[in-house]
Parts: C-alpha cells; structure tokens; sequence
C-alpha cells in the first residue's frame, strides 16, 4: 500500500463514486481519506500533539472528508478550465478539522485552569502530579506553563 494518494487516481475514483455510488469504490475513497489523515499528522505544525489527540484529529478529519465527499464538483475542470484537485480540496478539509479539535482542546484546557482557580487550589497544587491529556499542568499567574510543549 502507497503511503500517499495519487491526485488522478484519486479523481477516477471519485468519479466512479458519484456516477454509481458504489460501496467498493467508496471504500478505496476511503483508504485515500485514511493516507491524507495520517500523513497529515506529521506536519510540523502537529507533530508535537499527544497520541490521543493527533487520533481523535484523525477521526474528525475522516468524518468531515467522508461529509463534504458528495459536495465535490468533479465538472470544476471543465467549467473554469484548471485542473482536478482533488486531493488539495480534502487535504484543506483535513486541516481544517485538525484545527477544530485543537482549538476544542484549547477551550477545553482554558476551562480546566479556569475551574482550577475557581476551585480555590494553589499552583503548587496544580504543578504536583496533576496530569491532563499526558502533559503536565502548571499554572502560574493564570497562564499554562509548559502544556504544549
């Protein structure tokens, strides 16, 4: 198996899919969805996430790439007379859920320190073993020390 998808492959089959919406087709679709998923993970921007995330990025990226399938207009080529992208069009999906899940994780974290301080705990209680999402919480100054990193 290729570790990465080729554009006019990917466009005959997407091609297949929307004239028959077959399931063998929509299954190698799928596999396409699968390598554009897991290549993306090894970005810079997102190499430096824990496991679990970088799989629930995944799993969103799969589930918005097999949403937005039915939306991709396979005559844009021949209507604006540039070239089939497919591979560009659901790598941008891809991305774009990444970007949800981090900015979900984010919120997620803001609320935690929030509630933390809420709560009436020290810093020196938040920095002994607390542990969130495999990283190390510290809290100084309402700030996330060392989270991300």
């Amino acid at each position: 198996m290729k570790k990465y998808a080729n554009n006019e492959e990917f466009f005959d089959l997407l091609v297949k899919y929307k004239k028959n919406k077959d399931k063998k087709v929509f299954d190698k679709v799928c596999r396409i969805f699968l390598k554009i998923s897991k290549n993306l993970q090894y970005k810079p921007s997102w190499i430096n996430y824990t496991d679990d995330i970088k799989s629930e990025m995944e799993s969103d990226a799969i589930f918005y790439m097999i949403k937005y399938v039915d939306k991709y207009d396979i005559h844009y080529g021949t209507r604006t007379g540039k070239k089939n992208n497919p591979f560009s069009y659901f790598t941008m999906i891809a991305i774009n859920a990444f970007r949800m899940r981090i900015n979900k994780f984010h919120k997620t974290a803001a609320m935690f320190v929030r509630m933390s301080n809420m709560s009436g705990l020290e810093d020196s209680d938040l920095s002994s073993d607390r542990e969130y999402s495999g990283k190390y919480v510290v809290v100084q100054d309402n700030k996330l020390e060392g989270f991300f990193q």
